[in-house]
């Protein structure tokens, strides 16, 4: 129930884009560098903010910067106090919450007999940064009594994991030391043909571990407040410059609506020379794979996950995405279809977007990217954005927002579709209520799946209430019904809570007797296979049977 008031700037989430196939290389190419711009003149407006705003490069800069954060929802904050509860939960969180199953028709239509209600999935979760401590529970359970239940424990050097209810040991890995002679010598990985992949999984998990601590600080830095992307000089020089050569003019002034009133607008046409996004492309990859600092707060953690995927080093892992991403720079360089990227922006007096288009064509492709606001109590309450290809990648997305604010309640619809040349149009809708005072809660969300070429429709409701609140710490939801439809038949009706605190956090240890992985032999690992048989003996059973559940 918490909103994400901090703008991280994703421009920076994807550092190792991969090569595209030739035919879609030039719409792809063109909508990347869109973005990046984008973003990247945003990234600039972020070290700006709280300045003073005065010629047509810091209006569009402010103007653009206003879309990114958009989200930030002066209603929400009010009432739960988001800012400083996001910041607060980067640091140490504790959520818990269960769902329970009510009834289900459509299953107890298909196998002929009732399906027994109280079937509840339940789940705890605590992170404490300071401590570079997590814990996680997770159960099945029916009637109050468990089934099957699981816990994990992991911090920066451990990793221990346990289901109570099917066996007795704790199974711990202990990665601090000599990884690589616990390794060599642990039972279950001698004579194994895939077991030097599984130590190797091991060996980058292991690092994984270690290195995310340092990420995971900075992070918390970045999400309080208390750094900034735009505190990495490379970062800053490179987004200055290529802001500077943005060509900005004027542009016919544009009638709108905005927060209910018809006002002229002033408006900017901005020109982005290719030679300037081709450059900027090369100055952040170069930034981004050789800045120390940067390196250490964030690209060692991605270059981990890469090393992890591809069971290479991280040393190897860094090449690989230096290479991918001078593959993409080169394309996009080489690709004479490749133009520069023109938009023109609208906004109001005091800079917040109302309009922004752009329409780039090649010789085969092109786009045409619509984006209009009308206000409301924050920027995207009310927004619409239409994308439209023509050519090889042609197709249509659009999205609408309709939100409405009036004392003590807000609601807001969200409506998505998008069609292409082979496939129908895929329509989805999201909208929600509430009521800060009373707390009442409720919503839908509908979707539609393609099956033999009939569409049908899948629809969930939902009606409870937001209580407990105390601003920037803690609060419930308790959800008291969601039904779920399929085609117009009922599916199943469930009820729920979620908690969120962060105050009382604490990781827990599994309770048992600990197995060390590194040392436990196969002879130890069937006893606990004959502990789970046991434990689930007739529900293994059960699966025999010709119901199969």
């Amino acid at each position: 129930m918490t909103e994400n008031t901090t703008n991280l700037h994703p421009e920076w989430e994807d550092p190792t884009p991969k090569q595209k196939a030739k035919s879609k290389g030039p719409m792809i190419g063109l909508i990347s560098v869109a973005l990046i711009a984008v973003l990247g003149i945003g990234l600039y407006a972020s070290g700006l903010f709280g300045k003073l705003f005065v010629n047509k490069e810091d209006r569009v800069t402010q103007a653009l910067y206003s879309l990114m954060k958009g989200e930030e929802n002066p209603f929400v904050q009010d009432w739960m106090g988001t800012k400083e509860l996001n910041a607060a939960m980067a640091k140490a969180y504790r959520s818990s919450g269960t769902l329970e199953l009510v009834e289900a028709p459509i299953v107890q239509e298909m196998i002929g007999f009732p399906v027994p209600g109280g079937i509840t999935l339940s789940f705890e979760a605590q992170q404490d940064t300071a401590l570079k401590t997590m814990s996680a529970k997770l159960g099945l359970g029916m009637m109050g009594t468990d089934l099957v239940n699981g816990q994990l424990y992991v911090d920066e050097n451990k990793m221990q994991v346990a289901a109570p209810s099917l066996f007795k040991e704790v199974i711990s890995a202990d990665f601090s030391g000599d990884l690589d002679s616990k390794l060599d010598n642990a039972p279950l990985f001698k004579d194994q043909p895939e077991a030097e992949e599984f130590k190797e999984s091991i060996r980058q998990f292991a690092q994984t571990l270690k290195d995310s601590q340092g990420q995971t600080t900075q992070l918390v830095k970045l999400m309080t407040g208390e750094a900034s992307l735009y505190d990495y000089q490379g970062l800053k020089d490179a987004t200055e410059k290529f802001k500077g050569q943005w060509v900005i003019e004027d542009a016919p002034a544009k009638t709108a609506s905005y927060n209910g009133k018809q006002a002229a607008f002033d408006g900017f046409k901005v020109t982005m020379p290719k030679a300037a996004y081709v450059a900027f492309l090369k100055e952040m990859k170069t930034f981004m794979l050789s800045d120390a600092k940067f390196k250490t707060d964030i690209m060692d953690l991605v270059a981990d996950q890469v090393a992890a995927g591809e069971l290479i080093t991280k040393e190897e892992a860094y090449t690989k995405m230096g290479t991918e991403m001078d593959q993409w720079i080169q394309s996009v360089e080489q690709n004479a279809e490749l133009k520069d990227i023109p938009f023109t922006i609208h906004m109001t007096d005091d800079n917040e977007l109302v309009s922004l288009v752009s329409e780039v064509k090649s010789a085969a492709d092109g786009f045409n990217l619509n984006l209009e606001r009308s206000g409301g109590a924050y920027g995207n309450e009310n927004m619409k954005l239409t994308l439209v290809a023509t050519g090889t990648n042609a197709g249509q997305m659009e999205l609408v927002s309709i939100g409405k604010t009036e004392g003590a309640a807000q609601s807001r619809e969200l409506h998505i579709s998008a069609a292409s040349a082979d496939a129908k149009a895929a329509d989805n809708v999201i909208k929600w209520n509430i009521n800060k005072e009373s707390g009442a809660l409720s919503g839908e969300a509908k979707t539609s799946v393609v099956e033999a070429d009939q569409v049908v429709p899948i629809e969930m409701t939902f009606k409870g209430k937001v209580q407990d609140i105390v601003k920037g710490k803690s609060g419930t939801a308790v959800l008291d019904e969601i039904k779920i439809n399929a085609n117009g038949q009922a599916v199943a009706t469930l009820k729920g809570d979620m908690k969120y605190s962060v105050e009382g956090v604490k990781a827990v240890m599994p309770e048992g007797t600990t197995m060390d992985l590194f040392t436990a032999t196969q002879a130890d690992m069937d006893k606990i296979m004959e502990q789970i048989q046991e434990k689930l003996g007739g529900f293994l059973n059960l699966m025999d049977t010709p119901l199969g559940f």
